[in-house]
């Protein structure tokens, strides 16, 4: 599985274009986002998140949170929530490419 993150405003774009064409991908996906706490899935929040998950996305912000993470800009879009994460099956295939594209 491949990791990325994405902004807020791309992704409300993709999920309000393409929630009815790749619907039951995405509600099946890891695809979350930060409340509070913790990483909450978009689709069927109620659902919790696999360990390995959870443990992947709080490794990655506490790694560009960190001290020797030197992108300001990723810094503030992770303090300031402005982001989703997602795991995808593969990359630059044409599925994963159609969801992202908007």
């Amino acid at each position: 599985m491949n990791f990325l993150i994405t902004s807020r405003v791309m992704t409300t774009h993709i999920l309000n274009s393409r929630t009815q064409r790749f619907g039951k991908n995405l509600i099946d996906s890891f695809y979350a986002e930060r409340s509070g706490d913790k990483f909450c899935r978009i689709f069927k929040p109620e659902n919790s998140l696999p360990a390995f998950v959870e443990k992947a996305y709080e490794d990655f912000r506490l790694h560009v949170l960190g001290v020797d993470f030197p992108c300001v800009g990723a810094k503030a879009a992770l303090t300031g929530n402005f982001y989703r994460a997602g795991f995808y099956h593969e990359m630059n295939a044409p599925e994963t490419t159609r969801v992202l594209a908007g």
